[in-house]
């Protein structure tokens, strides 16, 4: 999958998201997340949730588009470019 594509559906999907939660500002970027099977790369959608204080993750995976709460012992490592 082409990065251009990834990006365009994440954006699209964040915008989704958007309009289903109040309160959410998106950051997209892209960055590591260590989750519980491991290091992964992903391009993210970061979605923050202020009236409810949580994180969320879009993210492609093998052609597939995923969303994840982040919970505190996620660790993030961003590489803005």
């Amino acid at each position: 999958m082409r990065k251009g594509n990834s990006r365009s559906v994440i954006s699209s999907y964040g915008q989704m998201v958007q309009g289903l939660i109040g309160g959410i500002k998106i950051r997209n970027t892209r960055g590591y997340v260590f989750l519980s099977e491991g290091i992964k790369f992903y391009t993210l959608t970061i979605l923050f949730n202020f009236s409810q204080v949580k994180l969320y993750a879009c993210y492609t995976k093998s052609r597939k588009l995923y969303m994840t709460e982040l919970q505190y012992n996620h660790l993030l490592i961003f590489n803005n470019k």
